[in-house]
């Protein structure tokens, strides 16, 4: 597990799985390079797959999308797979319609991701 100074986040790994809880009510530009540092170095790690929980979340803005593109994109080339979760229907709505089909997969719950994956 990783904490950060301020909580915005941590990283928690569940078997093969990396979960990168977003405890922040927004991720926004002022938040991602620091999730960017730790989640990046995680990547390099080639776990099967990465998912990130937004429950909390209510708004993320363009670096928070450009961030999960990235992550998508690199752990892509090693097979593994990325997931997002808890988000609310606003937010679902945005990446669904920005993310490419099977880019990234969508769950309502870290425990429904993981129940997906076994």
């Amino acid at each position: 597990m990783t904490d950060t100074a301020e909580n915005d986040f941590r990283i928690d790994r569940e078997g093969d799985t990396v979960i990168v809880r977003i405890f922040a009510q927004e991720l926004t530009m002022f938040h991602v390079p620091e999730v960017r540092a730790d989640v990046m170095s995680v990547v390099q790690e080639n776990p099967a797959r990465i998912l990130f929980d937004f429950t909390p979340t209510s708004f993320i803005d363009s670096s928070a999308i450009a961030l999960l593109f990235k992550v998508s994109q690199q752990i892509s080339q090693s097979g593994a797979r990325m997931g997002v979760c808890g988000l609310r229907p606003s937010l679902l709505q945005v990446l669904q319609t920005v993310v490419k089909r099977g880019g990234i997969e969508f769950y309502e719950s870290v425990d429904a991701a993981l129940a997906a994956g076994d």
